[in-house]
């Protein structure tokens, strides 16, 4: 099971963070890298400017502000982000990067968390991706304003879950209209008695 340490902003991130403070400009986030570096008990991370060894590159799938100055970074770490782009060698997921847009440097790593307890992504099999959904806490000036950059970004399980919900109450309507036409078309058809109530069956 992946278990990360607290993550931390980097020295350019911090730079980035007064900067966006002071009114100078929003913060971009542009992406999500993980990678297999190892890193020392007490080793410092925040004056890092990428990760050691990069390995997957990943989209943001979505944000969710936890308050002013929090986001939540959704983000699915997986060997099969499209079909041109999977995973062909497996690895130790050690280290995980959160990338933004500085307005004087370029994109430069903002964020960085290393592992205490590594997991295995194994490489794509053809058949079945694996993923692993992550929750990555950010600290930024105005979450309100944050940009992500999500495109390309995978479904989590969540969403997916919570779609197939949509689908299904949306095929129970139409069930249930399609039931209330057949009643309707049925007792058209049927010679009708005195003092006999009509009724119309519905499900859901």
């Amino acid at each position: 099971m992946l278990i990360w340490n607290p993550s931390k902003l980097t020295t350019k991130g911090k730079a980035l963070l007064a900067k966006a403070q002071a009114g100078r400009c929003t913060i971009k986030i542009t992406k999500a890298q993980t990678g297999s570096g190892q890193y020392s008990s007490g080793e410092a991370t925040d004056t890092r400017t990428s990760l050691k060894a990069p390995v997957q590159t990943l989209p943001i799938h979505s944000k969710e502000i936890q308050n002013g100055s929090t986001l939540v970074l959704k983000v699915a770490i997986t060997n099969k982000t499209s079909d041109t782009d999977v995973l062909k060698s497996g690895y130790e997921i050690r280290e995980f990067g959160i990338f933004a847009q500085d307005p004087d440097d370029g994109e430069i790593l903002y964020s960085i968390a290393t592992a205490s307890t590594s997991d295995y992504m194994p490489a794509y099999n053809g058949v079945i991706p694996s993923v692993i959904s992550m929750s990555y806490y950010l600290e930024v000036a105005n979450a309100s304003s944050v940009t992500i950059v999500t495109a390309g970004g995978l479904a989590l399980q969540s969403d997916l879950e919570a779609l197939a919900d949509r689908v299904t109450i949306i095929e129970q309507a139409a069930a249930a209209q399609r039931a209330g036409r057949d009643s309707v078309e049925l007792s058209a058809l049927q010679p009708r008695q005195q003092s006999e109530p009509e009724t119309s069956r519905t499900t859901s």
